[in-house]
């Protein structure tokens, strides 16, 4: 007999008066279709050079399954020379960027209080492979990358998600906050969908379900700058269940905003007997917390869609499940980096 798959989290309405000025920040979303029932988001950001040359205020895909900030140069900042692009990376939706890093201070033009932070940046002086020229998606002019795990190019770090080089206390984590699919449509609404940026306690209570991420080295950015803590692209370990078969050790899961739909990416012991099949249940229970669920849905139509991919970007030899955007339409997510937690609303039984 299967066990029953726990409950997914509730829809959670965060309250106003909870996101309060001088600690947390609201980053408007902009969202994208992209065809066949899926979106992309985006935010709107601003970037300066140390000689005061501004870029244009452009759309970035939000994208917490992506390491690093890409960005197209416009404005006054120029395109890098090819010689001097050292940094690439490839994309499982086919696109790839060659870019030089630059320090660059971003900013939000939109948030709802001023917001700054001085990153380095991969600034783009190539893009190739699914589209050769911005803006890619029709609308977006690079990869605002969340995940929290650094980029790294030969053993050494060089990028890392600016929602956690934020000035304090911006920088204690941030909230992905999408609204039940689908997502609001890109007309330059303000909210949702929405990041919020910056956590308070009372937050966190609206978040009671908890899962530890599985921690990184630390970030330093340079010689005088303070480590700043990381976790892997891959954030916890769940059990993967697909038609009723439950596979048989904890997978590796990527909570990935930049993805349309939950892609099974094929490993040792995710075999192609896991490969969804439609009218499949597909359910994800976190290993270390498993009173509730972050996936449950029946692999149908857009957004309950499951994929079958044999290789990944990733290196993981177990096989390993990106959920796509998928758990944000249930509920919003909290990425806690100042405890080092991923967390959910309460569950509830439908």
């Amino acid at each position: 007999m299967s066990t029953p798959t726990p409950p997914l989290p509730a829809p959670l309405p965060i309250p106003a008066d909870l996101i309060v000025a001088g600690s947390s920040a609201i980053i408007p979303l902009h969202a994208v279709p992209i065809g066949g029932g899926g979106y992309k988001l985006g935010l709107v950001v601003r970037a300066q050079d140390a000689q005061g040359n501004q870029s244009n205020d452009l759309l970035f895909e939000l994208d917490t399954g992506g390491q690093g900030f890409w960005m197209a140069p416009s404005g006054q900042i120029p395109t890098p020379a090819l010689e001097d692009c050292t940094l690439q990376i490839s994309y499982t939706s086919g696109i790839e960027y060659q870019a030089q890093p630059v320090s660059l201070t971003l900013s939000f033009p939109e948030a709802n209080t001023p917001l700054a932070a001085t990153a380095v940046v991969g600034l783009v002086g190539k893009v190739s492979g699914k589209y050769d020229q911005f803006p890619i998606f029709q609308k977006l002019y690079g990869d605002f990358g969340a995940s929290l795990q650094a980029y790294t190019q030969q053993g050494q770090p060089q990028l890392l998600t600016v929602l956690a080089q934020l000035p304090a206390p911006y920088n204690t984590g941030f909230i992905v906050d999408i609204g039940p699919y689908p997502p609001t449509a890109d007309q330059g609404v303000q909210s949702p969908p929405r990041v919020i940026v910056g956590l308070t306690d009372a937050l966190r209570q609206q978040f009671p379900n908890t899962v530890p991420m599985t921690a990184q080295p630390p970030y330093i950015s340079g010689p005088a700058a303070a480590p700043i803590a990381t976790f892997a692209e891959t954030l916890i370990e769940a059990q993967l269940s697909v038609g009723g078969q439950t596979v048989p050790e904890p997978v590796a899961v990527v909570f990935d905003t930049g993805a349309a739909h939950t892609m099974i990416h094929k490993g040792n012991v995710v075999t192609p007997s896991y490969k969804p099949l439609v009218g499949d249940q597909i359910a994800l229970v976190p290993s270390a917390n498993p009173s509730f669920a972050v996936l449950n849905f029946t692999n149908s139509s857009p957004p309950s869609v499951a994929g079958w991919a044999t290789q990944g970007a990733l290196n993981i030899p177990a096989g390993y499940i990106n959920t796509g955007l998928n758990p944000f339409y249930s509920s919003p997510v909290m990425f806690d980096l100042a405890n080092g937690l991923v967390r959910f609303p309460a569950t509830v039984n439908f």
